[in-house]
C-alpha cells in the first residue's frame, strides 16, 4: 500500500489516491498546517509539462510500527527526485491506517522533513 501511494503521488494520480484515502483522511504538513480529503485532492495537480525530468518517490524505508486486524502505524522514510536529481530533503511520515471491510484506508499521515 505504501509504494502504491507514494508511486499515485509522484505520479499526481488523483484516482488512486483518492482511493487509498479514507473519506476521514487528514494531513498534517511539515509546517503543521493540517488539510482534510478534499482540499489534499483538490491540490493534486500536475505541474505544467516542461523539460524537467519527470518527479518520482522511493521509499527507503517502511516500518510497521503497530497492527492488529483493524489499524496499523506505519513509519516511512521517503526520497523525491526529478530525474537522477534529490528534490530537496528526504521526508519522514507517519500513516494512519485503518481497515474498513476488506480494505486498507489512509486515514491520517503527519509528514516531517529530515535534515540532513
Amino acid at each position: 500500500m505504501e509504494s502504491r501511494l507514494s508511486q499515485a503521488l509522484a505520479r499526481y494520480d488523483r484516482a488512486t489516491v483518492s482511493d487509498l484515502w479514507d473519506e476521514s483522511f487528514v494531513f498534517v504538513f511539515p509546517n503543521g498546517h493540517i488539510a482534510h480529503r478534499a482540499e489534499r485532492l483538490a491540490g493534486l495537480t500536475a505541474p505544467p509539462p516542461s523539460e524537467s525530468a519527470a518527479l518520482t518517490s522511493h521509499n527507503d524505508s517502511v516500518d510497521v510500527q503497530y497492527e492488529d486486524p483493524r489499524i496499523a502505524v506505519v513509519t516511512v522514510r521517503s526520497t523525491w527526485r526529478s530525474g537522477s536529481i534529490e528534490a530537496g530533503d528526504p521526508y519522514l511520515a507517519t500513516h494512519v491506517w485503518i481497515r474498513r471491510g476488506e480494505r486498507w484506508r489512509l486515514l491520517s499521515a503527519q509528514v516531517a522533513r529530515v535534515s540532513r
